[in-house]
């Protein structure tokens, strides 16, 4: 069901496979919030105009060990060119990993702002 919205094109309630994916986006969201999510991804957005070996922020690359469209090396050299990037190798062989494997990359995404713990010093 689809319903006009003041200057925006009809937001559609989605049903199937898209109410699943919607699903599976609001869980990944749900620990840093709508509001952060987006302000993140207008200044990831605003970054990818900078050299990657710029972009100076802890940050992690998500990479499946074995996809198919983009090989592993791809994501073993941009986490190389990154000064506080880490690679995280997720066991798998799609290329859609935050749609298939979304506990592994929320814990590895989250696992980026986590304080040391005092055993790990």
């Amino acid at each position: 069901m689809c319903r006009p919205t003041p200057r925006r094109p009809p937001v559609c309630s989605p049903t199937g496979a898209a109410a699943d994916l919607r699903a599976r986006v609001d869980a990944m969201l749900a620990p840093i919030g709508l509001d952060r999510a987006v302000r993140t991804l207008r200044r990831n957005a605003a970054c990818a105009a900078r050299p990657v070996g710029a972009f100076d922020a802890p940050a992690i690359v998500l990479h499946a060990r074995h996809d198919a469209v983009v090989a592993l090396a791809h994501g073993e050299a941009l986490a190389a060119r990154c000064r506080r990037a880490r690679l995280q190798v997720i066991e798998a062989d799609t290329h859609l990993l935050p749609l298939t494997h979304v506990d592994a990359c929320l814990a590895a995404v989250l696992s980026v702002h986590e304080p040391p713990r005092a055993n790990d010093a």
